[in-house]
Order: structure tokens, then sequence, then C-alpha cells
């Protein structure tokens, strides 16, 4: 930076925690702060266990209203994380049945230990005789709902200990709000990618919502949610009701400055022809095709 001196800026922290220190890059002219935040597991955070099996918390119970395992010598214990079965058909992760049944075995027999990470199961038709012998026939027991009732059906399902981990995709970071200021971009007007400072507050970026959600939507049969979400809730402008959209104008404005007018057809608003325009002409196709900087 020279001998230019900069004036002093606060910026307030987006999350609050413990403060452990600061270090300056003065390569870069830069100053970080590093926070400690503790963040207990929440619905819509994501976990994986060690097989690629990843998944959303859906619901968070009290231990009285989980399920509990009955074990064969009577006892019961509240199970801890619940599954979906459909998650393994899906990415055909089977090393995650293995490690259940390994560990159960372990429990319920005192012998056995998982085999190292890498190898194959050294015999599963032991695996199997000891499971059967414990009567945990197929790594299965049953699971019962707080009143009693049998989930799973006759056999009961499959039990037993995993790694599970949690994943830097947490709910409480990736909740945003949005507001009609400050949420398109002065360059091509569309809608933010990054956040920013403002008045040392750190302002989000708009939502956006991708082509899978859109799909995801549409295959619910959602017409509703997606009318909102794509009307009403997308910070469409009236006045742009009978222009290009946003993207097409974008990408406008982009090839006049290297020289070329793309043509949109005024019926259905998308590009119909590609032209080469003379330099006078160019100023005034940005004009036309780009946006005003709000002030």
């Amino acid at each position: 930076m020279g001998d230019r001196l900069v004036p002093p800026r606060s910026v307030k922290s987006p999350v609050s925690g413990e403060f452990l220190g600061s270090f300056l890059d003065a390569r870069r002219s830069t100053a970080s702060s590093l926070i400690s935040v503790e963040r207990p597991l929440a619905v819509g955070d994501k976990l994986s266990n060690r097989h690629q099996g990843k998944g959303v918390v859906s619901t968070i119970l009290p231990e009285a209203e989980m399920p509990v395992v009955e074990f064969p010598d009577g006892t019961t214990r509240p199970a801890e994380v619940l599954l979906n079965p459909l998650g393994v058909l899906r990415r055909l992760n089977v090393g995650q049945l293995w490690e259940m049944h390994e560990s159960l075995r372990a429990v319920l027999t005192g012998k056995g230990r998982p085999d190292p990470v890498g190898r194959a199961v050294a015999d599963p038709a032991q695996l199997s005789r000891d499971l059967d012998e414990a009567d945990a026939r197929r790594g299965r027991l049953p699971l019962l709902a707080p009143d009693g009732r049998p989930i799973g059906g006759s056999e009961g399902v499959v039990v037993g200990w995993q790694y599970i981990l949690k994943l830097d995709h947490l709910a409480s970071g990736k909740l945003s709000v949005r507001g009609t200021d400050h949420a398109r971009s002065p360059v091509s007007g569309q809608p933010s990618q990054t956040g920013r400072y403002r008045r040392g507050e750190r302002v989000g970026a708009a939502q956006r919502m991708g082509e899978m959600e859109v799909w995801a939507l549409e295959a619910a049969d959602a017409q509703t949610v997606l009318l909102d979400a794509l009307t009403q809730r997308a910070g469409a402008r009236p006045e742009e009701a009978d222009l290009p959209r946003a993207a097409l104008r974008s990408t406008q404005a982009h090839l006049a400055v290297a020289g070329y007018d793309l043509v949109a057809n005024e019926s259905n608003r998308h590009a119909q022809a590609l032209r080469w325009v003379k330099r006078d002409e160019i100023h005034q196709l940005i004009p036309a095709h780009g946006r005003e900087t709000p002030g």
C-alpha cells in the first residue's frame, strides 16, 4: 500500500464465539481474526458416514420419544440415529452394512473386531453364523416405538454402530434472507452471487434457485410454490415484463462491447440473430442492453 494511509474500519463479525487471536498478512495487506464457534447439531445440518453415505437431519427428538432397540437379553436401548434405507440402495455403499454387522457382533458376542479400512470382510460366513447364534439373524434386532409397536416388520431392522461425521454444511450458515436493495449486481442486473459489507455489517447475497431445485418442485407438482418462487419472490420488476430475460440482456451488453449485437425476438423475447456492428453504434447498444447503476 506504500505510504498511503488507510482509514480505520470497523467490521462486525457475523458470528459470536471465543476470540482466539488475529494475524496480519503483509503481502496481501489483510488482517484476519480467528473465532471458535460451537454449533450444536440442528435440523437441516448435513451428516456423513465413512462410506460416502450422506444425509440431512430431518428432525431431532428427545430421547424418550426415540424408538428403542430390544437386545436378545431383554434389555433395551434408545436408538441414536435412524437412517433411511433407500440411501444404501441409491449409492450401493454396502460397506456401512458390514460396519454395523461387525460392530453388532462385537457387542453381542464379545469377539471379533472390524477389519482394517480398505479390506473386504475376512469371513462373511462366520460373521453370519455368529450373528445367528446371538439371536441377531442377518444383523437385525427388534425396533420398538415408544408405545411398544414394532417398527420395520417382524424380522426387525439392521442395527449396529457407525461412525457419523458432521460436515461443514450447516443450516445456520446457509440460512439467508434478502431484500430488494443491493440484491442485484449493478453491472449485469443479475442477482448478486456474493455478500458484501454495508456500514460494517455483512449483507448476504440474494437467494438463488437452481435447476435441480426447480425440477424437484416440479416433480412434486408444487405449482403454487414454483409460481411464488419464480415470480412474486424472484425480484422481478414490473417494467421488465416486456423485456428479454435478465440473463439475455447481460449477454447482450457483454457482446456489445465486443462489437456484436445479439438481436432478441420481440414475440418470445429469445435470442434470434447475432450481427456485427460498427464502432459508432456500440454506444447506442450498451445503454439499451445494460443497466443503470443504482444510486
